[in-house]
């Protein structure tokens, strides 16, 4: 199965303590596991393993140039301040 199509997707945590917390997958690692980013705890340098199982993906992509924390950042402060509301 190929997981490389989930790069780059936005996807909320449905699992564990950042449960509601969205990321960026930045890296599929198999067909169960993905690394994902939020920008600031989580960064590029330091992303989190997380179960595909524990995430709902949903169909908004990154579509930033460039990947970087900043721009991972502010993609996804938008979706923070919905989730607030």
């Amino acid at each position: 199965m190929d997981m490389e199509y989930l790069v780059g997707r936005m996807a909320w945590s449905k699992a564990g303590r950042d449960k509601g917390k969205p990321y960026i997958i930045v890296e599929a690692l198999d067909d169960r596991y993905v690394l994902v980013s939020d920008g600031v705890l989580r960064t590029l340098d330091r992303p989190k393993k997380k179960k595909l199982m524990h995430l709902s993906v949903t169909d908004s992509v990154f579509s930033g140039e460039n990947m970087d924390d900043l721009n991972i950042a502010k993609f996804l402060g938008s979706y923070d301040k919905i989730k607030e509301v």
